[in-house]
This record gives structure tokens, C-alpha cells and sequence, in this order.
């Protein structure tokens, strides 16, 4: 049995992350999400030369970015961002942030093209492998987005986002083992924090839908609520609960 989810139930999930990868100063090395949302702070810190080049306006516009997008203000974001790449036209970051803006708003296209020329300008840009990846899963082409996500994993060692989304990708070719190691990795890296810790008893709630025990799915989406019921992932755990209980309802 394939998972029961929304066509948008993966992007929910994902690409709201995928902007804290994105560092938006020197101050913010890649991958280091103790300097965005203090979690992780194991997670090693890594700046790429594209990044350590680009003038410090520039990089200034993207830190006011980086605080539009936490406020929910996409427009004033991409403003920003366009402030940036005027000033340096090739710094990677400007152009990544910005695919995961497109991302987040489903314009699939333009957030594959500014991510290839992230790519094209930093190749050691991890977050851009993870956004591609991210829509290539989004257009059921999983297995081709595994290894963008292995590269990701080398650039971001110890993300928990990347575990997440290849665990996914694994759960959509099929591979439940794999996918079930991705977790663990996942589960390991989220360490304390109970949103993530709620995103992985989601994701293994998918992988048991997958396997048609259905019992358990119920019993860990519950758990995802209960441990961070205003998290990210309790919205679309309630959901999933909800077509689950209709679905074991029909076949009584």
C-alpha cells in the first residue's frame, strides 16, 4: 500500500525547512542550524568560497531576507533577495533562498532554475541539492533524487532535514528498509527536539501505511501530535489520522 498523502503533503512537510538551511551571513555557515533555530548545534559548520566572496551588502539584504521569510513576508523576502543578486549576480545562496521561496509557492519551474544556477555558481551549496531533489520527488522521479540527496548528506553531515527527505525518497521507490534506516539516522540527529521528533514518528507512520499496518500508523501519528501538538507536523498527522480512521471505518 503506497502512503496515504496529499499531493502537497511532502511540501508542508519539507520546504519551510529548507529555507534555514540557507545561510544568510559569514556568521551563518552552511548547515549550521544552532545560528538559525538553535537546534542542532552538533551539526558542523561549513562556508563555502562563493559565500566567504560575497560583499558584505549583499549578504546583509539576504540576513533581512532571511528575517522576511521567518515573518511570513515572501514579497518583502524576494525584494531582498533581488537586492542581493544585483549586487553579486552569482552568489549561490540569493539564488537557492530564492528556489525555496518557488518551492514553497509551487512554482516548480523557476525553483528548478534558480536552483541549477545555485549549483552552477556554488557546487558545494548542499541546500541546493536538497531542493532539487525535493522536486524531483515531487514529481514521482524518487530514485533520481537520491543521489542529490547523497551529495547533500556530504555537504550537510548530521542534517536532520536530509535523512528526512531521503527517507522519503526511499519510501517512494519502495525501499521500506531504506527508508526505515533514513529514519533512525533522522530520529539520531533530531536528538532532542520534539518538532523533529514528531516529523520522524510521522514519517514512520507513513512507512507502516506503506506496509499496510495500519495499527501502528494510528498509534504513531497519535504520538506526533501528542509530543508537539502546534508543531509543523501535527497539522498534516491530524489529516492523515483522520483518513486513516475513515479508512479502517469502510472496511469493518
Amino acid at each position: 500500500m503506497k502512503p496515504i498523502r496529499t499531493a502537497r503533503h511532502f511540501e508542508i512537510l519539507c520546504l519551510g525547512a529548507i529555507l534555514w538551511f540557507l545561510p544568510a551571513s559569514p556568521s551563518f555557515a552552511q548547515g549550521d542550524l544552532a545560528q538559525f533555530l538553535k537546534r542542532n548545534p552538533s551539526t558542523p559548520a561549513t562556508v563555502s568560497k562563493n559565500q566567504l566572496l560575497a560583499p558584505a551588502k549583499a549578504m546583509r539584504a539576504l540576513e533581512r531576507a532571511r528575517k522576511e521569510i521567518h515573518d511570513g513576508h515572501l514579497e518583502s523576502a524576494q525584494k531582498e533577495i533581488t537586492c542581493a543578486l544585483n549586487i553579486a549576480p552569482h552568489l549561490a545562496i540569493a539564488k537557492a533562498l530564492q528556489g525555496a521561496i518557488d518551492l514553497e509557492t509551487q512554482n516548480f519551474e523557476e525553483a528548478t532554475t534558480f536552483f541549477q544556477q545555485a549549483l552552477q555558481d556554488d557546487p558545494a551549496l548542499g541546500a541546493a541539492y536538497l531542493g532539487m531533489a525535493t522536486i524531483l520527488i515531487h514529481q514521482g522521479r524518487s530514485q533520481a533524487a537520491l543521489p542529490l540527496l547523497d551529495r547533500a548528506d556530504g555537504l550537510l553531515p548530521g542534517a536532520w532535514l536530509v535523512h528526512f527527505v531521503k527517507a522519503w525518497a526511499q519510501l517512494e521507490t519502495g525501499n521500506v528498509e531504506a527508508a526505515l534506516k533514513q529514519a533512525d539516522y533522522a530520529e539520531r540527529a533530531a536528538g532532542a527536539d520534539s518538532e523533529q521528533r514528531s516529523g520522524v514518528l510521522y514519517l514512520r507512520a507513513m512507512v507502516s501505511v506503506h506496509s499496510n499496518d495500519l495499527a501502528a500508523a494510528r498509534a504513531r501519528l497519535g504520538a506526533a501530535i501528542a509530543l508537539d501538538p502546534r508543531g509543523e507536523y501535527a497539522a498534516p498527522a491530524r489529516e492523515e489520522l483522520q483518513r486513516l480512521q475513515l479508512l479502517l471505518a469502510s472496511t469493518r
